[in-house]
């Protein structure tokens, strides 16, 4: 099946929104129904639809076998809410000042325990506990079980890190208090 390659803008930003769909009537009419979007071009196996504001996305029916675990709903949600966020610059423009500030303080923290973190244009910042695997998945065992959430990455050399996410302040609070903490206890087992 060949893609129309077209990229457009949405929102003032470069995208090429699509969904995979097995049944590609259903999921017309949830987009024309229920979002109000319309078909501006047919193919035999895809739809183009457009809600007139900018927004528009492609529908390409795909064989149940190919598909890739989330279901028509979940992507139709997914999309539906991707659109909306993008349609809403102001609220946007917000989110990335509070992910940056959010980044700015683990980077703050980290630091202030002797640690280095990672660049990061994401929302979550990779801390660098500055040892090996184990050390690091001590530290995460002793912030999770303080209550505070956190992930690490499982190949080595990335799982000397733990990713902690750019989150609300008072989360961030919480973990410029556990982590020093977090840090002694690793050291001492």
């Amino acid at each position: 099946m060949e893609r129309d390659s077209q990229t457009v803008a949405i929102g003032g930003l470069q995208s090429d929104v699509e969904i995979f769909c097995t049944n590609l009537e259903r999921s017309r009419r949830f987009y024309c129904d229920v979002l109000g979007l319309t078909v501006v071009h047919s193919m035999p196996d895809a739809l183009r639809l457009d809600g007139g504001d900018g927004r528009w996305l492609t529908l390409w029916r795909v064989n149940p076998l190919d598909e890739t675990g989330m279901n028509e709903v979940g992507r139709h949600t997914g999309a539906t809410f991707a659109l909306a966020a993008l349609g809403d610059q102001g609220w946007l423009a917000h989110v990335r000042q509070q992910v940056a500030q959010g980044r700015a303080t683990i980077g703050q923290i980290a630091k202030e325990n002797g640690l280095s973190t990672l660049p990061s244009a994401t929302n979550f910042v990779a801390i660098d506990c500055g040892r090996d695997g184990h050390f690091a998945k001590a530290v995460l065992d002793e912030l999770v079980a303080n209550g505070l959430f956190v992930r690490m990455p499982f190949v080595a050399p990335q799982n000397r890190c733990i990713r902690v996410s750019a989150g609300r302040p008072e989360d961030l609070e919480l973990l410029r208090d556990l982590l020093p903490k977090a840090l002694s206890a690793a050291l001492a087992r």
